[in-house]
């Protein structure tokens, strides 16, 4: 039998070696805490105390590792595997790491003669523990086919995908989906019981359906068992996204969802729930709606509503909004920000209707200032669109202007006229994209001239 080093064993590595032992494999191991490695030791597996010394006594060395960092340190540092290679060996990577990464590593390997597969996982602790996961193979095609009969004693369904760093795409496409699901999971969850239905009855509906997928099948008898530790934590969740948004953003790929998923995970850490099951994302969910997920199997008997608090790792809004809007207070966190919620809009339609608001006098003139339904154009050669003020607003004149600022609110008396609305101080209005040798936006003061309104009505674009 081929001699095989494995090196990390965490949740996922510790299970997969046990698997390799089980497979009737010789099995060297490494970890940097010693309790893992006993236990392996008193089920027939062999110690070594350096990734180096593993490379040396086997033909296939595994690492399995939490991030990017550690897998290059583990490989190429010092007393890395690169300082035990010998002619034959065959390096591949468990790990969930950057793509760029695994071919560095790959072409460092492949400069003293070692092939490099890089080969991350999915099917999570149960997966792990099985032998039934899904392994994503980067690398040459050669070793690949040297090295499956060894991949088969621990996953049940191994695919080549291409050359190096092809295995951590994949893996990172797959990251997109897993945390899609979750997310949607607890929304759905969440939004049944809230609604007043049986959360488990309509997981047991739509699991029938088309909405069926791995973490319905797997995830939501543990939920409602209130049982969320980890088969993979929430932290490495988020650090799988970090990697997918990086690399898509180095390939200019947008991922708006996955951008959301990311944030839902980062809130997960900066609360506390890193060290929790990634399902355990519900809690957000929870949070967001001031409703805790039922453990108790009654139907149509919710749980008491929870407060509602989040921690969003955001630009503080300006302390008037946060005066005059009610709050979702993050905990204690270094990077932790209050988020004001967002008030409902009112339309203010431009009708006939007339309105009128108090009169503003400039230094220069003492006549109101009215809009119409046209505005003046910003020069006699172009037109331009009025753009209304909406109700509410607190509008600052622009450096030019001197006149005092104008502001209105839901305290102002606002009395119906003959007259027509009046404009704002400053309005911006956008130009077209034909006007590109001047600024994005031009200002058009307060004290402009009435006569050019006037004289410029029949060339403006009406109100819509």
């Amino acid at each position: 039998m081929i001699t095989v080093g494995y090196i990390g064993l965490g949740l996922m590595g510790k299970a997969m070696a046990r698997n390799l032992l089980k497979a009737g494999f010789p099995v060297v191991v490494h970890n940097r805490s010693r309790q893992a490695v006993d236990e392996l030791v008193a089920e027939g597996a062999f110690a070594a105390n350096s990734p180096a010394e593993v490379a040396r006594k086997v033909k296939i060395v595994f690492t399995n590792l939490p991030d990017t960092p550690d897998v290059m340190n583990v490989v190429l540092g010092e007393k890395g595997i690169i300082h035990g290679v010998h002619p034959g060996l065959i390096y591949i990577d468990n790990s969930t790491i950057k793509p760029d990464a695994a071919r560095e590593i790959a072409d460092k390997l492949e400069a003293v003669g070692i092939a490099s597969l890089d080969a991350p996982v999915s099917g999570g602790d149960i997966g792990a523990r099985e032998g039934t996961l899904t392994i994503m193979v980067g690398g040459p095609k050669d070793a690949f086919e040297t090295v499956k009969p060894v991949l088969q004693a621990m996953g049940k369904t191994i695919t080549h995908i291409g050359g190096a760093g092809a295995g951590q795409i994949a893996k990172a496409a797959n990251q997109i989906m897993v945390a899609a699901q979750m997310v949607a999971m607890g929304e759905l969850m969440i939004f049944a019981q809230k609604c007043g239905t049986d959360p488990r009855k309509v997981v047991e509906a739509v699991s029938a359906g088309s909405a069926r997928c791995w973490a319905l099948d797997v995830k939501p008898k543990r939920l409602f068992d209130g049982n969320r530790m980890p088969g993979f934590k929430a932290n490495l969740q988020l650090k799988d996204l970090g990697i997918v948004l990086e690399t898509a953003h180095t390939y200019g790929v947008s991922l708006p969802g996955t951008a959301i998923s990311s944030q839902l995970y980062q809130a997960m850490v900066d609360n506390g729930m890193g060290e929790l099951d990634n399902s355990g994302v519900i809690a957000i969910i929870e949070m967001l709606a001031g409703e805790k997920l039922s453990v108790e199997n009654i139907p149509g008997v919710r749980t008491a509503h929870i407060p509602a608090t989040a921690t969003v790792s955001e630009t503080p809004p300006k302390k008037a909004a946060q005066a005059a809007s009610p709050t979702i207070e993050a905990p204690s966190t270094t990077s932790s920000k209050v988020i004001p919620a967002i008030p409902a809009l009112k339309e203010v339609p431009p009708s006939a209707a007339a309105i009128e608001t108090p009169k503003i006098q400039s230094k220069e003139s003492a006549l109101p200032i009215s809009q119409t339904k046209e505005v003046a154009p910003a020069s006699p050669a172009k037109e331009v669109a009025q753009i209304p003020a909406a109700q509410g607003s607190q509008l600052k004149p622009s450096a030019n202007a001197v006149s005092p600022v104008l502001q209105t609110n839901e305290a102002t008396p606002i009395q119906p006229t003959e007259e027509v609305a009046s404009i704002p101080p400053t309005i911006l209005v956008p130009l077209t994209p034909k006007q590109k040798e001047t600024p994005p936006f031009i200002e058009i003061p307060q004290n402009l001239a009435s006569e050019k309104i006037r004289a410029s009505r029949s060339k403006t674009t009406p109100l819509k």
